[in-house]
């Protein structure tokens, strides 16, 4: 739910987690400056006194040396499991230097990641076992109105070599969204009433 704004922020977190007496050490990757799950984690930690125990930047969108300096930071804490926040391109190349490198951590993302592209660019052998979380209901069982929907609108309109996937249902969501936002925005919608009525949108049930 947050929303990408660029930038050159660099931060990333490394945590360690105390589970039940089994000691983990998650990271966190970053890109630009979509701050909010970076913003939530130092509470999370706390509530569960947990500390931050290593960083691991890289610049968004470069695929350069920031790169192969976070995979030598988590190879070096010793991390058992990294959570990124990044997109495909930067994912696919971390994945694969940390791989090679004789990485074995597991490997959390958040849902702005299309599995099929990243197996397209870092391969199957590297991305298995790669944790994605999900924002939306499962796409691939008609089972709500909404998915209904989606995989009427998908078989008449997709190109034929195109896949059901839970990308681009995330996607027709948020385009219902933005329509709804238009609706509400009058006949004559410019930038700042689309921008009030979404905000105004309160709970909308697409």
């Amino acid at each position: 739910n947050g929303r990408s704004v660029g930038g050159n922020d660099r931060s990333g977190q490394l945590a360690r987690l105390d589970l039940g007496g089994q000691l983990l050490r998650f990271g966190l990757r970053r890109h630009g400056t979509d701050a909010n799950p970076v913003q939530c984690l130092p509470a999370a930690l706390q509530r569960r006194d947990l500390k931050l125990a290593a960083s691991a930047p890289y610049e968004r969108n470069k695929l350069d040396d920031s790169v192969t300096q976070a995979v030598a930071a988590f190879k070096a804490a010793g991390v058992s499991a990294i959570i990124m926040i990044s997109i495909n391109p930067t994912t696919a190349a971390f994945v694969k230097a940390f791989r090679a490198a004789g990485g074995n951590a597991q490997l959390f993302n958040i849902s702005v990641v299309d599995p099929a592209e990243l197996v397209r660019l870092a391969g199957v052998e590297n991305m298995h076992g790669l944790g994605i979380s999900q924002v939306v209901p499962f796409p691939y069982s008609p089972t709500l109105p909404v998915i209904r929907e989606y995989r009427e609108l998908f078989a008449r309109y997709a190109p034929k070599d195109a896949a059901i996937s839970y990308t681009s249902f995330e996607e027709f969501i948020g385009a219902k969204v933005l329509v709804e936002g238009l609706r509400r925005a009058g006949p004559r919608p410019t930038p700042e009433k689309v921008l009030r009525a979404l905000e105004a949108l309160g709970r909308h049930d697409v």
